[in-house]
């Protein structure tokens, strides 16, 4: 399949990575949000990293949980729970400033995330042909990336210590049920729940488990403490919005010609290449 059938399927595919956008925009900035706003509290950065790790462990657990849930009401609707149990979060935590009830919160997030995440992306993986799934995934990676962008400007808009940011993550997390539900492209057939086997993953792909964990440490240290260190060396509102999006940006930036060569040549070592450029 060549060059020409990529705009036809991002037409189709339109409503997800819409939705998916929204998504992230919120993602985006309640990580910013909830950085400034421990510092404030006085959260020490242990404390804080312990609050972002409960996040990632909903993630974990959401890989287990979530494809139970889908497989049992369907895509669409196991997207619209999420979600809508995903926007309460953020105004549960302008209610109560308590890091033991954040990461609760946190762990719930997590799980929801994740489950929103298999849904667009199992959608994605299945009306993707193999010759262009690099590509497809450049582009869904790319509006991640923009979106978690544009999710870090948003903090200068009202008071960024006060209940408005945690409302408009709240906003934009129920804004992404719109498109998603209301998407005229079928589902996906239903998943299974995974089995935990780090030794089978291992075995199947050991560079990209290694990538994959690699990635995992890195990108959750950034979104969980790089707002409080910005803030911490005397950065303003702005300046932290834009420390925070020239990273992400700069990802975005790198998605389509990584893709794009992982079409035609082998993905290891594209990964080995990038890994020791991002080093």
């Amino acid at each position: 399949m060549n060059d020409s059938a990529m705009g036809p399927l991002l037409l189709r595919l339109s409503t997800l990575l819409s939705g998916a956008a929204l998504l992230i925009v919120g993602v985006g900035l309640l990580f910013s949000v909830l950085g400034l706003r421990a510092g404030l509290a006085d959260f020490s950065s242990i404390t804080l990293g312990l609050v972002t790790s409960a996040y990632f462990a909903g993630f974990v657990l959401g890989t287990f949980l979530c494809p139970v849930i889908i497989r049992h009401v369907g895509h669409i609707r196991a997207f619209a729970a999420m979600a809508s149990l995903a926007s309460t979060m953020p105004i549960l935590h302008a209610l109560w400033i308590d890091p033991w009830f954040w990461g609760l919160l946190r762990l719930i997030t997590g799980i929801c995330m994740v489950g929103l995440y298999i849904v667009i992306e199992s959608w994605l993986n299945a009306l993707a042909p193999n010759s262009l799934r690099g590509r497809l995934f450049a582009v869904y990676m790319a509006v991640n990336f923009v979106a978690l962008a544009l999710g870090q400007w948003l903090i200068l808009v009202g008071d960024r210590l006060g209940f408005v940011p945690f409302a408009m993550v709240s906003v934009m997390f129920s804004f992404a049920l719109l498109p998603i539900t209301m998407t005229p492209v079928p589902e996906p057939a239903p998943v299974s729940a995974p089995r935990l086997s780090l030794r089978n993953l291992y075995e199947a792909s050991p560079m990209g488990m290694a990538a994959a964990m690699a990635s995992g440490l890195i990108t959750g240290a950034f979104y969980g403490m790089a707002a409080l260190f910005a803030q911490g060396v005397g950065f303003s509102d702005a300046q932290v919005a834009g420390f925070m999006a020239a990273t992400i940006l700069g990802g975005a930036f790198f998605q389509w010609p990584v893709g794009h060569y992982s079409d035609s040549h082998d993905r290891r070592l594209v990964l080995l290449w990038v890994a020791a450029l991002g080093s």
